[in-house]
């Protein structure tokens, strides 16, 4: 399929695309070799093709499991006090002058 230079300049014209008289002849050759080339992918007999798909055909789907974070050192280890889960902290009039 081929696009002539009178079809360029009506396009251009169409779509307010100031082309230059310069770069005329090459736009039309490219619009037409893009033209060609989806030409070519419609004459692919594609009615038998597998559809293709990136990656795996499947997700596979992970058991739902709450585990606790792997963690180096545990919370108990890492407080000055820790008490039944929690940590100690002084109260607030406890803290001193500051």
């Amino acid at each position: 399929m081929s696009i002539s230079r009178e079809e360029i300049e009506r396009l251009a014209a169409l779509a307010r695309v100031g082309v230059d008289a310069a770069s005329l002849e090459r736009l039309t050759k490219q619009i037409g070799d893009i033209l060609d080339y989806a030409a070519q992918l419609e004459a692919v007999d594609a009615a038998n093709a597998e559809p293709f798909r990136p990656g795996p055909g499947h997700t596979p789907l992970r058991s739902d499991v709450v585990d606790p974070p792997p963690m180096t050192l545990r919370p108990a280890q890492m407080a000055p006090e820790f008490a039944q889960g929690f940590y100690v902290v002084p109260k607030v009039g406890e803290l001193g002058d500051s």
